[in-house]
């Protein structure tokens, strides 16, 4: 194998996490500083929710991504070959429909919003004892 094989899904991976992370932050920024306005405290239980509306957001945009990137990385023991990450996509959409994108969405969720939760809360907490405030 040439050692440019070894990069093969580098790129749905790094946008996976390009996807995952924004959604992080957008769904748990977002939903912070919206309730915020709207009079909610900033509380454990505003970090919880913020935290599990980031999961939410999280698992939906990084879903086509991390789909694509197993797709590719199960292409050989399927017996399948991809030129290119766009007709491995096309060959996805054609074959099952657009849904197939989001195959799997309701485990990541489930994994991703309890992982934020606490790593949300924790976060903030220890900015809260160390003196900087919650986080805005």
């Amino acid at each position: 194998k040439s050692p440019l094989a070894y990069w093969h899904g580098c790129g749905p991976l790094v946008l996976r996490g390009a996807l995952l992370t924004s959604g992080q932050m957008l769904g748990y920024d977002g939903t912070k500083t919206k309730a915020k306005e709207l009079g909610a405290s900033d509380s454990i239980v505003l970090h919880v929710a913020a935290a599990t509306v980031g999961g939410f957001c999280a698992a939906t945009l990084s879903a086509p991504a991390d789909t694509l990137l197993t797709q590719l990385q199960s292409a050989g023991q399927r017996g399948k070959a991809y030129g290119s990450i766009l007709e491995c996509a096309t060959s996805m959409l054609k074959d099952a429909g657009p849904g197939v994108f989001f195959r799997g969405w309701t485990a990541n969720f489930m994994r991703l919003a309890p992982t934020f939760a606490c790593g949300s809360v924790i976060y903030e907490q220890v900015r809260l004892k160390l003196g900087l405030g919650y986080m805005t």
